[in-house]
């Protein structure tokens, strides 16, 4: 059975509502809403204020003042709102854009033309142009399945958009998949007229709320929890459907006064577990996890581990693997992106080694955010990325506010 607590946060550096996802006893997400509104998935019409052709990119405003990153490159296909002779991108262009990376650090927000917004069983996507892509969760398990679909959703596809069959699909009517991608068309062509008609810097899409998009991504089955002790929250939530979920059924409101949600359930000890550099292991091994401005080292030690005399080579195995689940883990709590190095303790037998990089590919292939394994490099080393969306856990709690428009 899982639980969502959602409380009230006060530190010296954020005021907020801090989330943590239970299995169990076990912490295995937590997030942070603080007051700095996000803009992630928000549509606008933006314009185009800088383009700088030796990085193949361009600096567009979605506010006055608010300046965003967009890639020349991964955005062939750009959507002009004014009148246009070629498809070449110009200072002072109108664009239609979605916001794919909330700012991080002092970098900008990230804008694309590749529009995408989902329901509950389907994504309407410009970046699956004439195609149906189907959730790998899907895929794996049930090939018949996926493949039917398929063909349920490519009658719908067209130049401009394709589709995204979600997870939740497998289950599903068919009948109401396809209620849900005609709905999804509408509202895609409903926000492609609407954005003819406005200024720049107009919002043509806000995503309603940040909190529910997490909530709903954390596929609570009908015995899980959400309990929280804000009434503004517990509000919010009482009788909210978003992409096709009930929270109230899952909804209970927590009123003792004289132990709070935070304190009942040590959500601060675990906070600061979940920001410090060490991280142990069962086996009495550990992880040293050191973030950096470019990449995150994982560093795997033995520690008070005692492989009591055993095969060498087998006692590092056991600990690397154990090392991986709990990498894997930390990925997800700490909400560690971008590119991460992971020094396992070096294992001389390739049959190990391979056991260790499929255990690892697994573990990834379950990571809600897309995460991949490189490859081990020559110095053995595993590389592994993971797509950037949000800020990083302890980001988010450092507070950093510096100026985005910094990079520009």
């Amino acid at each position: 059975m899982k639980k969502l607590v959602i409380t009230n946060l006060t530190t010296d550096n954020i005021t907020g509502k801090l989330s943590m996802l239970f299995d169990g006893n076990k912490e295995i997400r937590i997030e942070l809403y603080d007051n700095e509104k996000s803009i992630l998935d928000n549509i606008y019409v933006a314009r185009v204020r800088d383009i700088v052709r030796n990085i193949d990119a361009a600096f567009v405003e979605i506010e006055p003042g608010r300046i965003c990153y967009f890639s020349i490159k991964e955005n062939p296909r750009p959507i002009f709102l004014n009148l246009k002779n070629s498809c070449k991108l110009c200072q002072g262009d109108l664009l239609l854009v979605q916001v794919k990376k909330d700012r991080i650090k002092s970098k900008a927000p990230m804008v694309s033309c590749g529009i995408t917004f989902s329901g509950r069983y389907a994504a309407i996507t410009r970046e699956q142009a004439g195609r149906v892509g189907v959730s790998h969760r899907i895929s794996d398990t049930d090939r018949t399945r996926a493949d039917e679909l398929k063909r349920l959703a490519q009658p719908y596809v067209t130049q401009d958009y394709g589709f995204i069959i979600r997870t939740d699909a497998s289950d599903a009517e068919n009948g109401l998949i396809e209620d849900e991608i005609r709905s999804l068309v509408k509202e895609y062509n409903d926000i492609l007229e609407k954005a003819k008609h406005r200024t720049a810097f107009s919002l043509i899409r806000s995503e309603k709320n940040i909190m529910c998009k997490d909530i709903e991504s954390c596929r609570l089955t009908a015995e899980d929890e959400i309990i929280t002790d804000d009434r503004q929250v517990y509000e919010m939530l009482n009788g909210q459907t978003y992409a096709g979920m009930n929270f109230c059924a899952h909804l209970r409101f927590y009123e003792d006064r004289l132990l709070p949600l935070i304190k009942l359930y040590e959500m601060e000890q675990r906070l600061e577990h979940a920001l410090s550099k060490r991280v142990w292991l069962k086996s009495g091994g550990y992880l040293v996890i050191e973030p950096t401005e470019a990449l995150t080292v994982i560093d795997v030690n033995t520690g008070k581990f005692d492989g009591k005399g055993g095969d060498r080579e087998e006692t590092f195995l056991k600990i690397n693997l154990e090392a991986c689940r709990e990498i894997a883990r930390q990925l997800i709590l700490r909400n560690i992106s971008g590119i991460i190095i992971v020094d396992f303790i070096n294992l001389k037998d390739k049959d190990r080694r391979e056991i260790l990089e499929e255990t690892m590919k697994s573990l990834l292939a379950n990571d809600p955010v897309k995460s991949i394994f490189i490859e081990f490099t020559k110095l053995g080393l595993m590389e592994i990325t993971r797509k950037k969306i949000k800020r990083p856990l302890w980001e988010a709690v450092k507070g950093d506010t510096k100026d985005a428009e910094s990079n520009t």
